[in-house]
């Protein structure tokens, strides 16, 4: 039977490429026989991408920057594509993903259509990291001469993590008065 065997835990930085080390997957018939498995990879809050892509044919997801990938090769080849598997987190998320790992030996035990399968899961951490606040200006705005224009300019700026901004400012133009 396959067996798969994951790190207890993995951590991660909020949108940034971490390399996930430790996973080990093997089959003692299948490389005896030098079979083809099939190996499903899931996470919910990202997406993974894989190392040596030798010999690997995809049936679902491709080779990276997928959050479900399925592909078949020989144990070798898995393996490889498995030692340098990465994972990046969707944009601007943090907290908890499981990484699900599912290998199949699609009958490969000696025995026909004796399919035998072994999965396993751990968690992602996903620390956040302080993203910049975002501007969003106001465009082709047309104001005639001598009128005058309001603007809230709390209204413009954001931030992902809800933090309180402060507003600072050295100069302004011309004309311009803060409240």
């Amino acid at each position: 039977a396959p067996t798969v065997i994951l790190p207890t835990s993995v951590v991660a930085t909020e949108d940034e490429f971490t390399y996930i080390e430790g996973i080990e997957i093997d089959d003692i018939d299948v490389n005896q026989t030098d079979g083809i498995i099939e190996v499903e990879i899931i996470v919910e809050n990202g997406v993974v991408s894989l190392g040596d892509l030798k010999g690997l044919k995809f049936l679902v997801g491709s080779d990276e920057n997928s959050k479900h990938v399925v592909f078949q090769s020989t144990l070798e080849n898995a393996q490889n594509a498995l030692l340098k598997l990465g994972y990046t987190s969707d944009k601007n998320y943090y907290g908890s993903d499981d990484l699900s790992v599912r290998v199949s030996d699609l009958g490969g035990s000696g025995e026909e259509l004796d399919v035998l399968e072994s999965f396993s899961e751990t968690v992602i951490t996903v620390i956040p990291v302080n993203d910049t606040p975002e501007v969003q200006w106001y465009t082709d705005k047309t104001i005639l001469e001598d009128e005058e224009f309001t603007v809230d300019i709390r209204s413009l700026f954001s931030d992902i993590e809800d933090s309180e901004l402060i507003i600072t400012y050295e100069v302004l133009p011309e004309g311009f008065s803060y409240d």
